[in-house]
């Protein structure tokens, strides 16, 4: 286990430390699973790291990006991505995340 560094966009910040957002698509592997990182001032655990296509993503975890609907997810992909854009074959590492909370 160590720390990783993932960035976000600021948009994700009221979704990730309410645990509305849980997971993030990478083109490359970020973190292994029991890595944690931090941002938005909070300490998030990686509870899992799988492989997938775009089109999965999209269609069964796009709730779990903080996206209110599958074509969002690719909206947001496609900002981020503007060269390549929506490719829905392309292979990413979906991060599953959780907030770590203090308990003392």
């Amino acid at each position: 286990m160590s720390d990783v560094k993932i960035p976000f966009m600021e948009r994700w910040k009221d979704a990730m430390l309410s645990g509305q957002k849980t997971c993030t698509s990478r083109v490359k592997q970020c973190a292994r699973e029991g890595d944690t990182f931090r941002v938005f001032g909070a300490t998030f655990k990686i509870m899992g790291v799988q492989k997938t296509t775009l089109r999965v993503v999209a269609a069964y975890y796009y709730q779990r990006e903080g996206c209110a609907a599958p074509i969002d997810f690719q909206l947001v992909w496609v900002k981020l991505h503007p060269r390549r854009g929506w490719e829905p074959g392309r292979e990413v590492w979906v991060h599953f995340f959780g907030r770590e909370y203090d308990n003392t």
